[in-house]
């Protein structure tokens, strides 16, 4: 949708993120609570650790283009257990 109807999506990942920012980061804030609850996830501000990675995928929705490449199952993958492990793994 982002290709094809820009004008209509764009100020929802932009200007007009932060609404859906703090809906999504209350969910992805209790699902860290729960992994950090149940000891796979490591101990700190949930919600910080929610915005970061909402903040990340915003990034890579508005710039696909990269090294990361995050339609490319295994890029993401490879860029998760690089990257994202060491940020939230215990």
């Amino acid at each position: 949708m982002l290709k094809t109807e820009p004008d209509h999506v764009l100020p929802y990942l932009t200007t007009e993120f932060g609404a859906i920012m703090a809906f999504m980061r209350t969910y992805v804030t209790l699902q860290i609570r729960r992994g950090q609850e149940l000891g796979h996830i490591r101990q700190g501000d949930a919600e910080i650790q929610a915005e970061i990675l909402l903040r990340l995928l915003q990034s890579f929705t508005l710039t696909p283009q990269g090294v990361i490449q995050p339609g490319n199952e295994k890029n993401v993958r490879n860029f998760a257990e690089g990257y994202l492990k060491d940020f939230l793994a215990p």
